[in-house]
């Protein structure tokens, strides 16, 4: 959660009712170099993805708008 939400890890440590120190002890622990895991960067580019459809979306509604007789 620390790694694929876009808060930061103190809203993430009190949204689960413990420390921002034990929030970073698990990193460490349970990632191999204390950065993101496979699951957090799998999670990012879909969120990435989500962003870039959504781009498009709004592009081509507003051409459509542009252009309707």
């Amino acid at each position: 959660m620390s790694y694929s939400s876009e808060r930061s890890v103190a809203a993430v440590a009190t949204s689960l009712g413990v420390t921002s120190n034990m929030i970073y002890r698990w990193r460490k622990k349970y990632t191999p170099d204390g950065g993101p895991n496979s699951r957090s960067n799998s999670v990012n580019s879909a969120k990435g993805l989500q962003n870039e459809e959504n781009y498009i979306l709004k592009k081509v509604s507003a051409f459509f708008a542009k252009h309707q007789k």
